[in-house]
């Protein structure tokens, strides 16, 4: 079945912010790992600095390396499932979003209050966070929106997995029935 016009641009911009995340995670893995040693994280070591200067990595830059190659991979993942139109996979890139929001507001109100000096990091996850809470979750609730509309019955790949009634008929028949069902509500006689 054809979507509508909203749920239309719900899927795009679900698809272009989860594909904007996952370039920004990776740019920020790239500017995590390419910074440069503050004279606080210089070795002091003297046999350290006769080959090479040698710097320590916080704990903390180690989670946000982790952190943002792991919502790379996952809003990359988002994108793919936003443009595909999967229902359940959509509902839990939304889920994502609205939990990966989360953390990136807990990592800027951080950085912004106990990191010294101030980087210019707490406040564009800052502003990340905000455009997700803006942008990313109610697109996204939009679309799912549209997808139940749309479809008003649940695919018939889950009926394996939902509980069925012994006595009622197959898969197939149940869909049948609740797409009438369905169709007897949108359209009363």
């Amino acid at each position: 079945m054809p979507i509508s016009t909203r749920g239309l641009l719900a899927q795009w911009v679900l698809v272009t912010f989860n594909a904007l995340l996952s370039v920004y995670s990776l740019a920020m893995v790239v500017a995590i790992t390419l910074r440069p040693c503050s004279s606080s994280s210089i070795s002091n070591d003297p046999g350290a600095h006769a080959a090479t200067t040698t710097c320590n990595i916080s704990q903390l830059e180690l989670f946000l390396l982790g952190f943002h190659l792991i919502f790379a991979a996952l809003a990359l993942t988002g994108a793919a499932v936003a443009y595909v139109g999967h229902i359940v996979l959509v509902h839990l890139t939304r889920g994502m979003l609205f939990v990966f929001a989360a953390i990136y507001l807990a990592l800027a109100v951080y950085e912004l209050a106990a990191v010294r000096p101030v980087t210019p990091m707490g406040p564009l996850e800052l502003v990340v966070a905000v455009l997700t809470f803006a942008v990313g979750v109610p697109s996204g609730a939009v679309y799912e929106r549209e997808l139940r509309c749309d479809r008003r019955v649940i695919p018939d790949a889950f009926d394996s997995v939902l509980p069925s009634n012994p006595w009622s008929g197959s898969g197939l028949e149940r869909t049948i029935r609740r797409s009438t069902a369905a169709a007897a509500v949108v359209r009363p006689r």
